[in-house]
């Protein structure tokens, strides 16, 4: 019985430790991802809705977001680079009509 309680006092302090290390770590947004406010602000003014979902796509440690952003003409698919913080494509999935916005 005493060894069941002297585990159980070692499980809770280990377990409190744990979570204060982890609280205590500084979370930094990387440099490829500091655009990501500002794609969502675009994006929004782009094509007044609200945001479905939100999918961060990596093509060779280059990231790009793309929202999904329901509106009253539709769904749109928009694209932003976050090493720039520019629009790069959107598609409105109601009529499927694609604008590429690069170069």
């Amino acid at each position: 019985m005493k060894l069941i309680l002297l585990f159980l006092i070692y499980f809770v302090l280990c377990s409190e430790t744990n979570a204060n290390e982890l609280d205590d770590q500084v979370y930094r947004i990387t440099s490829n991802k500091k655009y990501m406010s500002s794609c969502m602000k675009k994006s929004i003014e782009l094509h007044h809705g609200y945001i479905k979902k939100q999918s961060i796509i990596d093509i060779n440690k280059h990231f790009f977001v793309e929202y999904e952003i329901q509106t009253q003409k539709g769904i749109w698919l928009v694209t932003c680079d976050l090493d720039t913080g520019e629009i790069t494509k959107e598609e409105n999935i109601y009529n499927k009509t694609t604008t590429s916005l690069t170069k």
